[in-house]
């Protein structure tokens, strides 16, 4: 904002970005951590991109673009790793403003190559996380969040709930009437109609980047459609629309633009207040009234009394909390249906063990046992790629069931070992990530002591 509207537009769209209301719905109402986390990064990545647009504006070209890859690229990485659907939903928005400062840039081949180089290292650094995303999602049931209670058609925003919608902490329904706020923000709203009027009147005469100005209003009022069932044929045309589950999540986007956007307001304050302390005075005072305007929903409305043995009881791990989500569980997998059925131990029972011993650890199960005779042993644990079987120290094949892994075992006494190993992929992804962490140490050590690149 600072770069776009000076120091003052900048403190103007850094509170309002800070205090839109889609922020304090993530973390008081949604509990949505992963997207409260991505929220950070957007401006990063986008700052990243711009300070490259700036520095290969000029007719040399320094150093300082491994700088700013570097930043793009951190604020990239982080927003993959913290929330995948952010990461989705922001890709879009950031080519198009690439592909409109390309146009605008003086240095093209340098801003192309430096870009690129930017998303190659952001997807490096998280490709630990994203790799194997890609390619063991097979084995699980993620996709049945697409459709059914999070179907997208069902939960699109009727536009009056972005200007007024109550505030609840209930969840999103298919009619107009919502147990959570679709507000964009009364402030927002009003500061941003007072952007555009001054961005409209006043980018001529004060220099102001007319092309981005009106990327950040368009950049608005597209990801404010997005949230309308408006927007349907978009979200029917484009089959990977249906993972982000909920139109609205786009008031992320929308609440980035319209925040940055904002900050132009200042420019026709400034104009109309010449006198440079009574202009001081108008921004901080604007400032305060956003502030104590949001402060509200920015607070926890209610407190209850809960002691951490609320929550790590066995009841409540096994049962309530484990039941909440399972579309990270094989497909068909045998879900208890009570807490009865759930298993207390992974050894299932059986008449032809007569004695078992357990050491279970995350990813380390452990099991000393004592057949009578020659038997299937049940082992409770969903499969996933990675798990390995020992019988007496060397590796034995199972079967793979919807109740868990089953293993023969002749009679005697014996070690039951079942342990959970990366995949080859995962261990790829984790040297790619470690080769772009590496790029990053030789880039940074190139920023500091590097000379001048012509």
């Amino acid at each position: 904002g600072k770069e776009l509207w000076g120091k003052a537009g900048g403190l103007l769209s850094a509170i309002l970005y800070v205090y839109a209301p889609y922020h304090a719905l993530n973390v008081y109402v949604r509990g949505a951590v992963g997207e409260f986390w991505a929220y950070a990064f957007v401006p990063l990545v986008f700052f990243g991109v711009y300070k490259l647009f700036q520095v290969n504006s000029k007719v040399s070209v320094t150093r300082k673009n491994l700088w700013w890859v570097s930043i793009g690229a951190l604020g990239y990485a982080a927003i993959i790793i913290s929330h995948n659907l952010t990461a989705m939903m922001v890709t879009p928005f950031l080519l198009l403003f690439i592909f409109l400062l390309l146009f605008i840039v003086k240095q093209k081949k340098h801003f192309i190559l430096y870009t690129l180089f930017l998303f190659l290292l952001g997807l490096s650094f998280s490709a630990f996380y994203w790799l194997p995303v890609f390619s063991e999602m097979q084995y699980t049931n993620v996709t049945s969040v697409v459709g059914g209670g999070s179907d997208y058609k069902d939960h699109f925003v009727c536009s009056f709930q972005l200007w007024d919608s109550q505030w609840g902490y209930g969840g999103s329904a298919p009619t107009c009437v919502d147990g959570l706020s679709f507000m964009i923000g009364k402030l927002h709203v009003l500061f941003f109609l007072f952007a555009v009027i001054s961005f409209v009147f006043l980018h001529r005469k004060n220099n102001i980047p007319g092309s981005l100005g009106w990327f950040l209003i368009g950049g608005t009022l597209f990801s404010l459609f997005l949230l309308l069932k408006e927007s349907k044929f978009l979200w029917d045309s484009i089959s990977q629309m249906a993972f982000l589950q909920f139109p609205w999540r786009f008031l992320l986007i929308a609440s980035f633009f319209i925040s940055l956007f904002a900050g132009a307001g200042v420019l026709l304050i400034r104009k109309i207040i010449k006198h440079v302390i009574v202009f001081v005075i108008a921004v901080f005072v604007s400032l305060f009234v956003i502030i104590i305007f949001y402060q509200e929903v920015f607070v926890a409305q209610e407190h209850f009394s809960r002691s951490a043995e609320d929550y790590t009881t066995n009841e409540t791990l096994w049962w309530k909390t484990s039941k909440i989500s399972d579309e990270y569980l094989p497909k068909n997998f045998d879900k208890p249906k009570d807490i009865h059925d759930v298993p207390e131990t992974k050894i299932a029972p059986n008449p032809d063990i007569t004695d078992v011993s357990i050491t279970e650890k995350t990813h380390v199960i452990l099991a000393k046992l004592s057949v009578a005779k020659q038997t299937d042993i049940l082992v409770r644990q969903a499969y996933f790629p990675g798990w390995v079987m020992q019988l007496d120290g060397k590796d034995i094949s199972y079967q793979v069931t919807n109740k868990g892994l089953l293993v023969p075992v002749p009679p005697g006494e014996h070690k039951l070992a079942l342990q959970f190993e990366q995949s080859g992929v995962a261990k790829t992804a984790n040297a790619i990530s470690l080769a772009g962490i590496f790029i990053l140490v030789i880039v940074i050590i190139k920023v500091i002591y590097g000379k001048k690149i012509t």
